[in-house]
């Protein structure tokens, strides 16, 4: 019995997850439907500034993020030493 119950506990709690997870993503999937209405309506001037500008945000991220793995490697490093 005990089994049972364990098993039905188990279950119920991996169902609300897979929900939790999928209600998620509908979410996502419909912000993303926005996004693409919205990339249609621009002008092609408009894609192309709006394209610059997310390579360049892209572009801080991503050098931001090596110098903080720079700099971690490199007070590893400095500590090993």
């Amino acid at each position: 019995m005990k089994v049972f119950l364990l098993l039905i506990v188990l279950s119920s709690l991996a169902l609300y997850f897979f929900f939790f997870k999928s209600s998620k993503a509908r979410k996502k999937s419909r912000k993303n439907r926005l996004d693409i209405a919205k990339w249609m309506d621009m002008t092609p001037d408009q894609r192309n500034e709006f394209d610059e500008g997310e390579k360049k945000s892209t572009f801080q991220r991503k050098r931001r993020l090596l110098d903080q793995i720079r700099k971690e490697y490199a007070a590893l490093d400095t500590k090993e030493k």
